[in-house]
């Protein structure tokens, strides 16, 4: 049996200065930068196996992030790492994330329930 956890992560992006100084393209090189610095990052984080992000079609500013890793302890030390940290503070200066995290099992093995 698989024991691998999905960690289903939801950031908001809020910026740190006056939306007139932004253009799309100006905010999502900030946000391209950070994801790919984190992707470099945790590729070498014991325990990750893959992740995958998408855009919400409504809001431009949520980002939904799946990732699979071994177990929760392999999401806990990536997600209290040194690197991981150091990266975000990076950014801060110009947005903040507001990020929430779940862990979630593996997929249901039988009668999956798209649309509830």
């Amino acid at each position: 049996m698989n024991k691998s956890v999905k960690i289903l992560i939801k950031k908001q992006f809020i910026w740190n200065f006056p939306k007139t100084h932004l253009t799309s393209n100006y905010c999502l090189d900030w946000i391209n930068n950070l994801n790919e610095d984190l992707y470099k990052a945790v590729q070498t984080q014991p325990g990750y196996q893959n992740s995958q992000s998408y855009w919400d079609l409504q809001n431009n500013s949520l980002l939904f992030t799946d990732s699979y890793w071994n177990n929760i302890d392999c999401w806990k030390e990536w997600e209290n790492s040194d690197s991981r940290n150091e990266i975000l503070k990076k950014y801060k200066s110009s947005f903040t994330i507001n990020t929430s995290s779940h862990s979630l099992k593996t997929k249901i093995d039988r009668y999956d329930v798209p649309l509830l």
